[in-house]
């Protein structure tokens, strides 16, 4: 099908789609290793043993008495990777992004979805105890502190808006020649808007019937995303149009990360559904 025959729906649905699987593919990836780095700070430093599942990690704790290092160690530090991924990913990103290839697409999406779960978790972790709030809770830090700590996460997720509105833009040089802010818009939401929300349904199905494991916190960690996307759609209207190199709009299907997607989400749920223990 040549571009001048494909109708708008068409287009949208290819973004779509491509945008999805490497969203899906992005989210495993980083979560499974953050959570299996948190297990192995566990294991080694503490010896405890724990099992890695798609919706999280359970220690075996047992006459394990805690300490302001083991929780910090455990529960915070292992979070703190999450921002360290985030910052490589957002480099390799950039020293990508200009080239008309479609796998940018993880790059971009293991970075945001890295920002958002360390700022998310650090601002339900203000208020929970979850993560960086057992941390928290374990060094009895006065609510007011907090409350600063959960605003400085927030104003975090608007900078990271602010600063890939322009990585978002130019990634759709993998289908246009041009992108024309007063056009723009129409592409953004095939782009970034419609995988995320696809992507955070698929990942709720997912840890059924453990989605209520942490109190659905994990998920509203994810959702604070959203926060990353308006900024981003707020911003937009102050870029300037940008030419690429490409030639020719194309847009086409990219079979291989939406094959590795499904085989990655059927790994995901089945194998570390059974649990996988260090």
């Amino acid at each position: 099908m040549s571009e001048s025959s494909q109708s708008a729906l068409s287009k949208n649905l290819i973004i779509t789609i491509n945008s999805t699987a490497y969203f899906m593919l992005a989210y495993i990836f980083v979560i499974t290793l953050i959570n299996f780095i948190s297990m192995v700070i566990a294991k080694v430093f503490y010896g405890l043993d724990g099992t890695l599942y798609h919706y999280g990690f359970d220690l075996l704790r047992q006459d394990f008495e805690w300490s302001v290092d083991s929780v910090f160690l455990i529960f915070f530090l292992g979070v703190v990777f999450a921002v360290i991924f985030a910052v490589w990913f957002h480099f390799m990103y950039k020293s990508t992004r200009k080239g008309s290839g479609h796998f940018k697409l993880f790059l971009l999406w293991a970075y945001l979805i890295s920002y958002t779960i360390f700022f998310g978790d650090i601002v339900f972790g203000a208020f929970l105890n979850y993560m960086p709030g057992a941390f928290f809770n374990y060094m009895f830090i006065p609510m007011v502190f907090r409350i600063i700590i959960g605003i400085l996460g927030l104003i975090a997720l608007f900078v990271v808006g602010h600063y890939s509105a322009k990585n978002i833009l130019i990634s759709l040089n993998m289908y246009l020649r041009k992108a024309s802010i007063a056009q723009i818009e129409t592409y953004l939401y095939p782009q970034v808007v419609y995988p995320f929300i696809i992507g955070n349904i698929l990942i709720f199905i997912l840890k059924i019937p453990y989605q209520a494991k942490f109190e659905y916190i994990d998920t509203l960690v994810l959702l604070s995303m959203v926060i990353i996307i308006f900024t981003v759609f707020f911003r937009m209207d102050k870029l300037h149009s940008i030419q690429f190199t490409r030639h020719r709009d194309s847009f086409k299907l990219k079979r291989i990360p939406v094959i590795a997607s499904v085989v990655a989400i059927l790994l995901f749920r089945f194998v570390l559904g059974m649990g996988l223990s260090i």
